[in-house]
């Protein structure tokens, strides 16, 4: 995917455009010092401190994940600015280059600042593109990452009608990197890693032969609307030629509606030691999630219910709560 320099063109041409009026069809919304309006046919999710917008062509197994992010404090420099925001939503969940090369405009007392890197993740190649917008005091961010340059024009058309407030009050205030929240614990949010496992063993024959079953897997939601899920298996005799592997890997996206989250894979492979390598058919399931502290281990989980067995998470897990459901631990 050859879009690293044409979308940036196609971006910058136009992001700065934020004091003029702008003509648009469908009605504008506003998320803290931003204004804008939303791409025509994308699926919206609201979270506490963003809004995200997804596509998604099944067909042709691409997707673009648009991030709109509320403003905090600016730091007073807009380099720094530009590199913390940079590093949390780029750098941590995509590995990319601490430093990218970067463009930058000036207009109406806004500085925008603009990136973009491509990543791999599981064999897809994608694209971050960030844009930070600082200020008046205050610095704002929207991020996009697609897999496919046919999102180019109506990511553009989307910059076209942005508007940026300069007396509006940032919402969220800004704090160092690591910092612990100034309320009480609660809840954690759903982006993270949450997983589980079984281990068992087993006696056979007269001669007391020990063998092995264990299982792991794992969900990694990330910020921008991606996930990864990784399941691993083994059984059989310990230390025997006969044990068998099997490895499965699937990225894609995510979108939240209240309590339903809807996971889409882009690409699913298993590997076994005894089958080589295998694409999966493709499975996008609506769950029911919720985030449920269990006292007795003093722990959160994350409860997944679907209307029924999924071939990705597998059989249902035991939990007495939770009847027909899947129960993946936090992974700190």
């Amino acid at each position: 995917m050859k879009v690293s320099k044409i979308i940036l063109g196609l971006f910058i041409a136009q992001a700065l455009c934020l004091s003029l009026p702008q003509t648009v069809s469908c009605q504008t919304e506003t998320l803290d010092m931003i204004r804008y309006t939303p791409p025509k046919g994308w699926t919206k999710t609201t979270k506490e401190d963003a809004v995200v917008f997804v596509a998604v062509d099944k067909t042709n197994n691409t997707f673009c994940v648009l991030t709109i992010h509320s403003g905090t404090a600016s730091s007073g420099n807009v380099e720094k600015d530009f590199a913390a925001e940079w590093k949390n939503f780029v750098v941590k969940p995509h590995q990319v280059e601490a430093n990218p090369k970067t463009e930058t405009e000036i207009k109406d007392g806004w500085t925008m600042i603009s990136a973009n890197a491509p990543f791999e993740s599981e064999g897809i190649k994608s694209l971050a593109v960030l844009f930070v917008f600082s200020g008046f005091g205050k610095t704002t961010s929207i991020l996009a990452i697609l897999n496919s340059d046919t999102y180019l024009k109506p990511l553009a058309a989307f910059m076209e009608t942005i508007k940026l407030d300069k007396t509006s009050i940032a919402r969220r205030p800004s704090a160092p990197a690591n910092a612990p929240a100034a309320n009480s614990p609660g809840p954690p949010s759903l982006v993270g890693k949450w997983g589980n496992g079984t281990a068992a063993d087993t006696v056979s024959g007269s001669y007391v032969t020990y063998g092995s079953n264990a299982t792991q897997k794992y969900y990694q939601f990330n910020a921008d609307g991606t996930y990864s899920f990784v399941y691993s298996g083994y059984s059989g005799l310990v230390g025997s030629a006969g044990a068998f592997h099997i490895t499965t890997q699937e990225v894609g996206v995510y979108t939240l509606n209240g309590d339903s989250i809807t996971i889409t894979p882009r690409k699913s492979q298993t590997n076994s030691n005894s089958g080589g390598a295998k694409n999966n058919p493709l499975e996008t399931v609506t769950y029911r999630w919720t985030i449920h502290y269990f006292e007795g281990i003093q722990s959160y989980a994350l409860i997944l219910h679907p209307d029924h067995q999924t071939t990705r998470d597998g059989g249902f897990d035991y939990v007495l709560a939770f009847p027909n459901s899947y129960s993946y631990s936090q992974i700190k």
